[in-house]
């Protein structure tokens, strides 16, 4: 087991030594992730273990990240805790991607080597909820929905008719 992650990895050279790597990576080095977060400090916590499942060569682990996104009702900042598992079955071709157990997600190699914190940055970026909202919104608590409500009868153009109609039931 090692704690310094390695910025290129082998995903078949690791399977075969059953290479188990755990450490953190700096979320401000991840460029996709790091455009569509507030703020970029912080560290995912990453553990992979490396190894063979049959005839497929396995990536299982998990990353564990507070990310601070922009609520999409409040446009306040958001802290989203991730705690994402996944198993990776490691392929060349996308015959092989299509072959692959249901549990497994394709890990398309089109070199011997990848980079590691892209692998983690496509996980936690399919962790993030696509609309990121507040469990309990402070626009709400500010604009409640009962205000919402009276702002749009006093400008609903039909209100004028409910009062001609009620004037003529008199």
């Amino acid at each position: 087991m090692s704690s310094r992650l390695p910025v290129e990895i082998d995903p078949v050279k690791l399977v075969e030594k059953n290479t188990h790597l755990q450490g953190a990576l700096k979320i401000s080095e991840m460029q996709r992730l790091s455009d569509s977060l507030v703020d970029h400090s912080g560290f995912a916590s990453v553990s992979l273990l490396f190894c063979q499942e049959g005839d497929v060569k396995t990536i299982s682990g998990y990353a564990k990240a507070t990310l601070v996104v922009e609520c999409q009702r409040c446009l306040e900042p958001l802290r989203l805790a991730i705690d994402r598992n996944f198993k990776l079955g490691v392929v060349s071709s996308d015959m092989q991607a299509k072959q692959l157990p249901k549990h497994f997600e394709p890990l398309l190699l089109t070199d011997e080597t990848t980079r590691l914190n892209e692998l983690i940055e496509d996980e936690l970026i399919l962790s993030v909820p696509d609309i990121p909202v507040h469990d309990e919104c402070h626009f709400r608590q500010r604009h409640g929905q009962q205000e919402t409500q009276e702002e749009e009868r006093e400008t609903n153009p039909f209100a004028i008719l409910a009062n001609i109609k009620s004037k003529e039931n008199e």
